[in-house]
């Protein structure tokens, strides 16, 4: 039995998520680190590709046919979302930076769900 083959749009597809991936994941490094407006529209802009090529590679539709499956990742797609404004929320409050990094964890645990 052969095993199906990626094509070579999905393998392109396939890297350019885990580019963008690492990209998250280094800007959020630094958005804990230094955290500025500029670094969270960065952040916000990548965080948002992603959802966006997960929502185009589901086809999602805004009815209530959904199977299960992408009913489960638009909850992870809309929980994401809200935790990017609660970053914001965070970051204009000094001192909080637990709760930043927590936050930003979640967002690349519901990434890499949607993902991998």
């Amino acid at each position: 039995m052969e095993v199906p083959k990626e094509t070579f749009d999905e393998s392109l597809q396939s890297l350019e998520i885990s580019a963008l991936l690492e990209e998250v994941e280094a800007v959020g490094k630094q958005l804990f680190r230094y955290p500025s407006p500029q670094l969270l529209a960065r952040y916000r802009r990548l965080v948002g590709d992603l959802l966006f090529r997960a929502e185009q590679g589901l086809q999602m539709k805004k009815d209530f046919r959904w199977r299960r499956a992408n009913r489960a990742t638009y909850v992870i797609i809309e929980k994401t979302e809200n935790m990017l404004d609660q970053i914001e929320k965070v970051l204009a409050q000094e001192g909080e930076r637990s709760k930043l990094l927590e936050l930003m964890n979640e967002v690349k645990g519901c990434l890499i769900s949607l993902f991998m």
